[in-house]
């Protein structure tokens, strides 16, 4: 609903991630989730190949973007018209990489059952901005590609008993997303 009325209704995609960060906390704070599953889960193993697998966003999107983008996209034109610019670049980048990763992995990982539909339902949530973007095939790609994510993590909450890796890596694709298109956007 965040993305729908934020992005697609108002044009502001800030005002959905703050929507949608809001719910969650709503959620967390009355469900009284624990910190404890935030701190538990961890295998540096895991961790480095999964960190591996998410920074490979990274060249994908920065080399493969006149492929996969829609033909009229001008992403840098899109990101200033949604606000990023000056100091708003700085701290979407921080706040996606630091707190932004903690939200969604103890939404859908911590809260949301441990069942393959929530793995389709996180990855058909994106696909909500990604339709801005992306060629309908490439969207349908990053569908598939954010199921596994989705799997992965969540078979690594469960097999970690905990989500502090999925976290982690979760921070470190949103790491490769936003510096590919920092760079796509200075080229």
């Amino acid at each position: 609903m965040a993305t729908v009325v934020g992005v697609w209704v108002l044009g502001k995609p800030l005002v959905a991630v703050a929507i949608y960060h809001a719910g969650i906390l709503f959620v967390l704070l009355n469900r009284s989730v624990s910190l404890k599953s935030l701190l538990t889960g961890f295998d540096g193993k895991t961790l480095l190949w999964l960190s591996i697998l998410c920074l490979s966003v990274w060249p994908l999107l920065l080399y493969m973007w006149p492929i996969l983008s829609l033909p009229d996209v001008n992403l840098s034109y899109q990101l200033q018209e949604w606000g990023f610019t000056g100091h708003w670049v700085i701290v979407f980048f921080l706040y996606s990489i630091f707190i932004h990763p903690i939200l969604e992995e103890t939404f859908w990982r911590g809260l949301m059952p441990d069942h393959f539909i929530s793995d389709i339902l996180f990855a058909g949530f994106h696909v909500l901005v990604m339709v801005l973007f992306l060629k309908p095939v490439w969207v349908l790609v990053g569908f598939f590609t954010l199921v596994i994510a989705s799997t992965l993590w969540r078979s690594c909450k469960t097999r970690l008993e905990g989500i502090l890796v999925p976290v982690l890596s979760h921070a470190v694709a949103d790491l490769a997303i936003v510096i590919a298109v920092v760079m796509l956007v200075a080229e």
